[in-house]
């Protein structure tokens, strides 16, 4: 069973960036979509990331598409706000491969400089 994620310590801008991979990306989606709606959500999951990114020194590294895109997906999966992290991990491996989004963009899509800047809708079918 995985740890209660500190959501506190996220949205307040007090999660190192090291360490924060992947799986704690989509938690830290999951926590806030269980308790917020999807633009509440959006907007204090963006500003987290990119406050973990500049105190870590590389606030090029944040990523708008990514961050929308794979907090959608999360969303659109989401059960009910009762629903747990481990069960929804079960549920929806797809979303732990880092290539997931290229289902639904190209590569040259998420890796041009407005991507990074502004959310863009996905260009494959």
């Amino acid at each position: 069973m995985t740890a209660p994620f500190p959501l506190s310590d996220f949205t307040a801008g007090r999660m190192p960036a090291e360490g924060f991979d992947h799986w704690a990306h989509l938690q830290a989606g999951f926590e806030l979509l269980k308790r917020h709606d999807f633009a509440e959500t959006a907007q204090a999951y963006a500003r987290s990331i990119m406050a973990m990114a500049r105190a870590a020194g590389h606030p090029e590294k944040f990523h708008m598409t990514i961050t929308l895109a794979m907090l959608s997906a999360i969303a659109e999966r989401m059960p009910d706000e009762r629903s747990d992290f481990d069960t929804f991990a079960e549920q929806h491996p797809e979303l732990f491969d880092r290539s997931f989004l290229l289902n639904h963009y190209t590569k040259e899509r998420l890796e041009c400089p407005l991507a990074r800047r502004t959310f863009l809708l996905p260009d494959c079918r």
